[in-house]
């Protein structure tokens, strides 16, 4: 049976969403919906709002649809004069971070039992659920698929209202080690033996289809498809070399994202090139690390942008650095890429699956300032093998993760699992 418009529709189930600020899985989300949309399907979001936000609005031609927490009804209904605002919640910055605390992020291990949660959680869970499933139950007509992009306490709800309302459930990890980090929810193990036994699931990368099976769900409910980009043409591709390094990424996702090792690393990598420069995109409680940075002297050769579109420092840099210790498929890894650069990254989930290791950057070892600095070290060396690389990623890129192949892939998935 194919995807047709006797049974298309796909509501994406999400924790969160424009205009409040999006992280990679968002990002991806609307990538796909909005494909979809130029091939008639029926394609909206639900997702979690507030009475700041609009119950229902279209952002970027696609359908949102937002619902309230029973829990936030009745405070507004018995608190009437307190006002509330629309905010998003930083993370406490933390500069530098033991060996531990990174490694959890790493190796993450099993917790049995009732998990890391407490009567709190659980509360939290059923207010969410319930008011999730009224608005799921409202739209009923409209999707044959609830499609969650994400491995949290929002996919255990999307399936339990999928299941109760016949609809075929799609999850997908937005992470290397989600689906390892159930823990988190209320009865962990019936949690995950749930949803394996009643959802398909996407891998993006290698790594999340072994966690998947490691998790027991078996190989016939995982579906193997990338992260999408749009190729940009050929003609915009840069063939020059300055020393310029660049990192891109959200820094509210520490330690996630390693820029403690990156800044760390940079010591080494200016002791060997000290006309290089390291410019850092991404938004983020930015002056901890400025302070930083003037205390070990490397103001000079760093710059933070704060929050800026990330495509004209593509063109006019010449190395990509990726230092997470934790991603699924980094959309910023793609984009640079893309433009032809050549790329040194944690060997991680996703940077395993996209770079090829000598041919298009280096691979180095997660939390490892010394094998950081030292593969930007052996890019910068030699400008005409970093200009290679970068035309190696580009062709990479084309191969593995054009968007209109992308959503092909989705197609045939929804058509299998509708069947």
């Amino acid at each position: 049976m194919t995807f047709t418009k006797d049974n298309r529709g796909v509501v994406m189930f999400l924790p969160f969403y424009e205009p409040l600020p999006m992280g990679g899985s968002e990002i991806q989300t609307k990538r796909l919906a909005k494909e979809l949309i130029k091939k008639d399907i029926n394609v909206f979001i639900i997702t979690v709002g507030d009475y700041q936000l609009s119950a229902s609005e279209v952002i970027d031609e696609i359908q949102i649809f937002r619902f309230v927490t029973i829990s936030r009804r009745i405070k507004r209904f018995f608190f009437t004069t307190k006002s509330e605002n629309v905010s998003t919640v930083k993370s406490e910055v933390i500069f530098d971070y033991s060996d531990k605390q990174g490694r959890d992020l790493l190796y993450p291990q099993p917790y049995y039992g009732w998990g890391k949660t407490g009567w709190k959680q659980l509360i939290f869970f059923i207010n969410v659920l319930l008011s999730a499933f009224i608005l799921l139950y409202k739209k009923r007509r409209n999707y044959q698929i609830i499609q969650i992009n994400t491995v949290s306490y929002f996919a255990v709800i999307g399936a339990i209202i999928g299941k109760i309302l016949r609809k075929k459930i799609l999850i997908k990890d937005s992470t290397m080690d989600g689906v390892l980090q159930m823990y988190m929810m209320p009865f962990p193990n019936l949690a995950r033996k749930f949803i394996s036994k009643n959802a398909t699931f996407v891998a993006m990368t290698g790594a999340i289809q072994n966690n998947y099976q490691k998790a027991g769900i078996s190989l016939n409910r995982i579906v193997k498809i990338p992260n999408g980009i749009e190729i940009i043409p050929l003609s915009k591709i840069r063939n020059y070399f300055g020393y310029k390094c660049l990192f891109v990424g959200n820094l509210y996702q520490q330690p996630a994202k390693g820029i403690d090792i990156l800044l760390k690393a940079w010591e080494n990598v200016i002791a060997f090139f000290p006309q290089a420069s390291l410019t850092i995109v991404g938004d983020g409680d930015i002056a901890v690390y400025q302070k930083y940075v003037e205390k070990m002297g490397l103001n000079t050769s760093i710059t933070f942008t704060g929050k800026a579109s990330p495509r004209k420092f593509y063109l006019t840099h010449d190395v990509f650095v990726l230092p997470s210790r934790r991603e699924g498929m980094s959309n910023a890894l793609m984009e640079a890429m893309m433009y032809g650069l050549p790329v040194v990254a944690t060997d991680i989930s996703g940077n395993q699956d996209l770079i090829d290791e000598s041919v298009g950057g280096y691979l180095v070892h997660p939390n490892d300032v010394n094998q950081l600095s030292h593969g930007i070290k052996i890019v910068l060396q030699d400008a005409e093998q970093a200009i290679r690389m970068g035309q190696h990623n580009r062709i990479k890129i084309e191969q593995m993760c054009v968007m209109e192949n992308v959503v092909n892939m989705y197609m045939d998935c929804y058509s299998n699992i509708v069947h």
